[in-house]
């Protein structure tokens, strides 16, 4: 994929965002499928700058507080770049063979481009929601497509097939439950007064197991890559 394709898709789905976020105005939220299926898996992800974490998680933790929202702690504020193996009720063991397969691979491979790494970038925008979850969009640079495709063709050479990501957000709350309209409103003023972060360098890769519950969203860092 180019990177102008890999923008035009992105936008797509942040435009599904939009209309659904209409929809959430309209018709109340639902429950989250990551949450009610007790999803589970391996993930790749770049982890954003220590403030940005903090200004993410706080405002989840807002969240959660006035709405049944799963909130993300500073350590679990992430973009994603690619998963594995993501099923309903998988718990990830330490000792799993296919996740020490990805963490050699993957950090093999970015260590191998640390440029790469180092030149990747994300403006991140204003939060957005749809009916069961919300989301900061970032646009990322073409570094963060290339760093995916780079993990993507390394790991695709050990026989272990990865997807590409389809955009440069980060999630910051997932509903447990159905919310009414009318019962919306703290959610809307909360969004309201969400931080502008602008343009953010991730301060490393990381290799991780993760479980979500309907209350919890767990991480556990196997593989840790830094860019310097």
């Amino acid at each position: 994929m180019d990177y102008a394709g890999f923008l035009a898709r992105q936008e797509e789905i942040y435009a599904r965002f939009r209309a659904e976020q209409d929809a959430l105005r309209q018709e109340g939220s639902i429950p989250d499928a990551v949450a009610t299926g007790r999803k589970g898996g391996i993930c790749i992800v770049l982890l954003p700058e220590v403030t940005v974490a903090q200004a993410l998680s706080d405002l989840s933790g807002r969240l959660a507080s006035a709405l049944p929202t799963i909130s993300y702690p500073p350590e679990n504020i992430h973009t994603t770049i690619s998963d594995h193996g993501v099923a309903d009720g998988r718990v990830v063991a330490d000792d799993d063979a296919t996740l020490a397969r990805i963490s050699e691979t993957v950090a093999r491979s970015t260590r191998d481009h640390l440029a790469v790494l180092r030149a990747c970038k994300i403006d991140l925008g204003q939060p957005l929601a749809n009916r069961s979850t919300v989301i900061f969009p970032g646009v990322p640079n073409a570094a963060f497509l290339d760093l995916a495709e780079m993990i993507q063709s390394a790991c695709a050479t050990e026989g272990i097939e990865l997807r590409l990501p389809w955009g440069g957000h980060s999630t910051i709350a997932r509903f447990r439950h159905a919310v009414a309209v009318q019962d919306l409103a703290p959610f809307w003023k909360i969004l309201e007064d969400a931080p502008r972060l602008g343009n953010q360098h991730p301060v490393a890769l990381e290799i991780r197991s993760f479980t979500c519950t309907e209350n919890t969203f767990l991480m556990h860092t196997h593989t840790r890559i830094e860019p310097t």
